[in-house]
């Protein structure tokens, strides 16, 4: 038999323990939440129309709900109601609001291929 290590039964306790979201006065973390889901479910439509019903695309839509609950995740295992206040420089708020998502398609590469890119702005 292994003996786990302390860190790793602080690990596992808090990976299986539910989250009850968290809010301040000027953050949710619900709000986080369902901006994460609405941009996936965005992508996700997209990909819907630009790639054949396939294999691949079944994996890519998997593997999209897959990086939703593993973002959502990193929020509620990780952040502590004293990490939410402030919630961020009104710059840093600013840029996140002004984050466009392209779709470029394969007219506008002049490939066979469609490609979706989602571009952010820079910090």
């Amino acid at each position: 038999m292994y003996e786990p290590s302390q860190q790793d039964r602080e690990r596992v306790n808090r990976n299986f323990t539910y989250h009850k979201p968290l809010e301040s006065k000027t953050n949710k973390q619900s709000d986080r939440y369902e901006h994460i889901r609405d941009k996936a479910r965005r992508l996700a439509l997209d990909l819907l129309e630009l790639c054949p019903s396939s294999r691949e695309l079944a994996l890519a839509l998997t593997n999209l709900e897959q990086s939703v609950m593993w973002a959502n995740a990193a929020i509620a295992r990780n952040e502590k109601l004293s990490d939410l206040d402030p919630i961020q420089p009104a710059d840093d708020a600013d840029k996140m609001e002004a984050r466009e998502e392209q779709v470029v398609t394969a007219s506008d590469v002049g490939s066979a291929d469609a490609v979706v890119a989602d571009v952010t702005a820079t910090d």
